[in-house]
């Protein structure tokens, strides 16, 4: 094992299963707004406000309508998302359980919103992945503030110079380096990080 690693912090969409990645294609299959358009008025300031529980999803949907400019088929929007939080990125758990067969010290940090989390519990055994798991729609903040990345490393206690963070944005890489954090990997697929954990001898 490479001592400088002990503990290990895990994203979850687009690593353990599927988020938002191109929900704006599939959408658009559905809706005459260009692509663009979709993309804009779900990921602006208020999705930010809906991961950490300053919106509810209904009020969301209600604010991504308003900037639609005409009305929208919010439950069939809403539907597709909720399709793709069913779904596997494939890999990924069967690695994390290796993981823990070893005996690593796991935790997840995800920006979610409440209702999706919620939904996300019903279909996929999140909770007994990992010994510690954060939201940030319980902890009011995101990825995007340092402030995440303390909350989880004193919930958890991990020394953050003997932390890897994974995680599938390079922002959120670099906001977990500023946070103090020594080890990252940028996740593309199950196999690139199997590699990498492999090269750590960490599997």
């Amino acid at each position: 094992m490479d001592r400088q690693i002990k503990h290990i912090i895990f994203d979850m969409s687009e690593v353990i299963i599927e988020g938002l990645i191109d929900v704006e294609s599939e959408i658009s299959k559905i809706s005459p707004l260009p692509k663009e358009t979709i993309s804009r008025v779900l990921r602006d300031k208020k999705l930010i406000d809906l991961f950490e529980a300053k919106l509810s999803e209904e009020e969301y949907w209600n604010l991504v309508e308003k900037e639609c400019n005409t009305k929208i088929q919010k439950d069939k929007w809403s539907g597709i998302i909720y399709e793709k939080f069913k779904r596997d990125m494939p890999g990924t758990k069967e690695l994390i359980q290796e993981l823990i067969d070893r005996g690593h010290n796991l935790a997840l940090l995800s920006d979610h919103a409440k209702e999706w989390t919620e939904f996300i519990k019903k279909h996929h055994n999140i909770q007994d992945l990992f010994e510690s798991t954060m939201f940030s729609y319980k902890i009011n903040v995101t990825k995007k503030d340092t402030g995440a990345f303390r909350k989880v490393l004193d919930q958890t206690n991990f020394d953050p110079e003997h932390t890897l963070f994974i995680d599938d944005s390079k922002n959120n890489i670099e906001i977990a380096k500023l946070s103090g954090i020594r080890h990252t990997h940028l996740f593309t697929t199950a196999d690139n990080l199997r590699e990498f954990l492999k090269e750590k001898n960490l599997l």
